[in-house]
């Protein structure tokens, strides 16, 4: 996912703002946090295993029932 605190993403919300202003028909990018994720789990009854920021620029949370 595209985390809205990481300062490397900063620049892909910018580009999605400037898209938004110039009414370009393309697919807008949907930028979470890791709160988020802490949120759901417990409303889900789900555990938090692991969540990483690989090289691929997006970070991943993995998710388990309990």
């Amino acid at each position: 996912y595209l985390d809205i605190a990481d300062p490397s993403h900063w620049e892909i919300f910018e580009a999605n703002v400037r898209s938004a202003r110039l009414r370009q028909e393309k697919p807008m990018d949907i930028f979470l946090s890791e709160d988020f994720f802490v949120t759901w789990a417990k409303k889900l009854d789900l555990e938090i295993l692991e969540t990483r920021a690989p090289d691929c620029g997006q970070r991943t949370c993995i998710l388990q029932k309990r």
